[in-house]
Parts: C-alpha cells; structure tokens; sequence
C-alpha cells in the first residue's frame, strides 16, 4: 500500500508526536496493543504488591512449617543448598 502522507519535523527535545492523519493510514491493531498495555500494567501492580519477596537478594522464610516424606528405609543427608539469581 502506497499513500501520501504529510510530515512536519520539529527541533525540539520533547517525546515524538503523531498526528491522527497518520493513525488512520498505519493500520494498527488497536486491540492487542491495549492488550499489551494491560498485560504491563498488570505485571507492574504484580512486581509492586509483591516487592518484598521478589527483591534481587537472599532472604529467609519464617513462620511456615514443611513436612519431609521419606520413603521407607532411607536416611536423611543434610545438604545446604544455596539459591543465586543469574543476571544476564
């Protein structure tokens, strides 16, 4: 598709702006960008409401008990296990 499109460049160090006129000739999946906007703003209230234990360091879990089944005949090894996070 081919069309004419009028574009007007400013110098100025504000956030790009489009006008309505393009709107209309882009096309765009209105739909799933809104989507892609809630799906964010979802992960935000997520990451914020759970900041605590979400944080980029070691913590300890307290005022929980955990029950250990064995099978029959085994024996219980300690093992310390120590949990790292892996940037990239």
């Amino acid at each position: 598709m081919i069309t004419g499109i009028i574009v007007t460049i400013v110098d100025n160090d504000g956030p790009p702006l489009m006008g309505r006129n393009w709107l209309k000739h882009l096309r765009l999946d209105w739909h799933r960008i809104a989507n892609v906007n809630a799906a964010q703003n979802q992960l935000d209230d997520l990451l914020s409401n759970y900041e605590e234990i979400l944080r980029d360091e070691l913590g300890t879990a307290q005022n929980y008990q955990a029950t250990l089944h064995l099978k029959e005949g085994t024996r219980p090894d300690l093992a310390v296990f120590h949990l790292q996070s892996v940037k990239q």
